[in-house]
């Protein structure tokens, strides 16, 4: 995750460049009444809202101290920053115009509005606990974030997930009876982090229509057996499934994962099938550790010619590995102790 915090600490500004952004998951933006005097921010915002368009990051606006109607309308201290410009940067107005674009779409954005009390140090505690409930303090269901455990099983109790959740990042969480149909209405939702933490869960694992927006999920002790037929994020990178209940990942999926480049299934006990991995043509890493039930490595692995970690540790019921890894062109660890 990148936060900018460059209003707050002038000296942060060697430390990033645009390529840690285009790296980055989710971008905080701290928009302050100063934001618009500085071109390096500006010149960062563009590329953020870039990443944004394509898909591959969350967009997080928090305005401080500042109207975000501000912000839309390019007016206040906002708009006379950009009079400056215009006046600074005569022969470059694309560029003026590219900043003023940028921050209009940013200015549309949910975000929250703080006046209180936003220390930097600890502000991604704060969003985690506080700041989220700012944006929809009656209904969970309704906020971009759930972030809050309780928040997260009233959701998931009340069928009340909808479109706005676009982050999910839930830790510990208590055994008990929960539905996952709430999910099916989250269609905008692109990181889930779900962690029980003890082991398995006492829930109901129906067939559940994940988003297809997707690009990053880690489930501990996912509940069940696999994967619906039409679950297919495109934009998938991560797949970690530790200790799930997973007997086959996919069965016939539509096309390709192009951009998954990660799958850890560790521990996961029940898992008996792993079929043409063609289907995760760039994957980089793959971990099948103590997945006790999985007989053989599928010959097409051959096929992965970025795949760089191959970890078979405790693979205790291994019969069978490809009588050629040669396509296993950029392959630097492989593991198999125990097996």
């Amino acid at each position: 995750m990148m936060i900018n915090f460059r209003e707050a600490n002038p000296f942060l500004k060697n430390c990033w460049n645009l390529e840690a952004i285009k790296d980055s998951r989710c971008s905080v933006i701290v928009i302050s009444e100063n934001y618009a005097d500085s071109t390096w921010c500006l010149d960062e915002l563009v590329e953020i809202v870039k990443c944004r368009k394509d898909n591959i990051q969350i967009v997080l606006p928090i305005f401080y101290h500042v109207d975000p109607s501000h912000v839309r309308k390019q007016s206040g201290s906002i708009g006379e920053a950009f009079e400056r410009d215009d006046q600074d940067f005569s022969d470059h107005l694309e560029k003026v115009q590219s900043w003023r674009d940028a921050l209009k779409e940013v200015g549309n954005l949910a975000g929250w509005h703080l006046y209180d009390r936003v220390w930097m140090h600890d502000l991604r505690q704060e969003m985690g606990k506080e700041i989220v409930r700012e944006k929809c303090c009656t209904e969970p269901g309704r906020r971009s974030m759930l972030w809050d455990n309780d928040d997260l099983y009233h959701v998931l109790e009340n069928n009340t997930g909808t479109e706005q959740v676009e982050a999910i990042v839930c830790h510990f969480l208590t055994q008990k009876i929960l539905s996952w149909e709430a999910f099916s209405s989250m269609k905008k939702l692109r990181l889930l982090i779900i962690d029980f933490g003890w082991g398995d869960t006492d829930c109901h694992a129906t067939k559940v229509e994940y988003s297809k927006e997707l690009w990053f999920l880690e489930w501990f002790y996912f509940p069940s057996e696999d994967f619906p037929s039409g679950f297919q994020p495109d934009g998938l990178v991560e797949l970690q499934l530790f200790g799930s209940n997973i007997k086959e990942l996919w069965n016939n999926p539509i096309k390709p994962f192009h951009n998954l480049q990660l799958i850890d299934l560790r521990y996961s006990r029940n898992l008996s099938k792993f079929n043409d991995f063609r289907m995760v043509p760039n994957l980089e890493k793959l971990i099948l550790q103590c997945c006790s039930k999985l007989l053989e490595v599928h010959p097409s692995i051959a096929y992965l010619e970025r795949l760089t970690l191959l970890d078979l540790k405790y693979f205790t019921s291994l019969e069978n590995l490809p009588a050629s890894l040669d396509g296993l062109k950029s392959l630097k660890v492989l593991e198999l102790e125990g097996c």
